[in-house]
């Protein structure tokens, strides 16, 4: 259900064996913004793929750190670039992510 904004601002992915036998799925709530959410959208899994802990299945662990480190990086300069051609419309990405 969408609610009462007049657009969705949530984004999702999905990633079957994102590594052997692990499946990342993901849905990116447009709290901050429909901007935030596809930011998350688009770089969560390659963040979270070269999370040291991810590599050695501490999956609790590797999650909170990249969730952290998308934080920082949401209000660096370069963060703030990207959210505001995101915002704009700029900046295209698939809503739904499939490796498999």
């Amino acid at each position: 259900m969408q609610g009462w904004r007049k657009g969705q601002e949530d984004a999702h992915l999905h990633i079957f064996d994102i590594i052997p036998n692990v499946h990342l799925f993901s849905v990116f709530d447009g709290h901050g913004g429909k901007e935030v959410a596809r930011y998350c959208e688009r770089h969560l899994p390659k963040m979270l793929q070269s999370n040291e802990d991810f590599c050695q299945h501490n999956f609790d662990k590797a999650l909170k750190t990249t969730f952290l480190k998308i934080d920082m990086q949401l209000i660096s300069k370069a963060g703030r670039i990207e959210l505001s051609k995101l915002a704009r419309g700029g900046a295209p990405y698939g809503g739904v992510v499939n490796s498999a």
